[in-house]
């Protein structure tokens, strides 16, 4: 939903879809579906290759990063002759992941869940050694773990590194290799 602001006034909110063109296709969400149309106008529903889930589309340099924050099939990526390949998933019930991109590396942090629990919880896997923070590539799409720290945000503004959060509110400056080069804030 978009709000209109001419001036001072804001205007009726106009529902719109987001919409990445990439190559020849242009790429949309429909739910928890994403959706690709041809040049000719015709629709594909891309449930097959593209797992469905909360999504988000994210524009890299010569492509479209598609993100599942909350399953296992956290990401996918659009090239432009529309090949998906899928960059990154585990096994799991449920996820909390946050992603971003800086230049040809995309970074991603998450921990997963592995059953339900009492009241609606979920339960996390025990000493699990796949959650923390990675750096996928995406000219050869290697995956590399650089932290097992795991962030629920992960901002770039900048070549100097990526601030990130975690669920007890501390914020940090890491570098590009996941280290944490100063603690911001600190909760108490």
């Amino acid at each position: 939903t978009c709000y209109p602001i001419d001036g001072m006034q804001v205007g009726v909110p106009v529902q719109t879809r987001e919409i990445h063109t990439i190559g020849s296709y242009d790429y949309y969400t429909d739910g928890r579906t994403l959706m690709r149309v041809s040049a000719d106008g015709t629709p594909e529903n891309l449930s097959e290759t593209v797992a469905d889930g909360v999504k988000c589309m994210i524009s890299c340099e010569d492509g479209l990063l598609v993100h599942n924050a909350n399953n296992g099939n956290f990401l996918y990526y659009i090239e432009e002759s529309g090949k998906i390949v899928e960059l990154y998933s585990v096994p799991c019930i449920y996820a909390v992941s946050a992603v971003n991109v800086h230049g040809k590396d995309v970074f991603l942090s998450f921990k997963r869940f592995e059953k339900e629990g009492l009241f609606g919880s979920y339960m996390r896997f025990k000493n699990d050694t796949l959650e923390g923070t990675y750096r996928i590539n995406l000219d050869d799409y290697s995956v590399e773990k650089i932290s097992d720290e795991i962030y629920n945000g992960l901002f770039i503004f900048d070549d100097t590194g990526i601030y990130a959060s975690d669920e007890d509110c501390h914020v940090y400056k890491l570098d590009f290799e996941g280290n944490v080069i100063i603690k911001l804030r600190e909760s108490k």
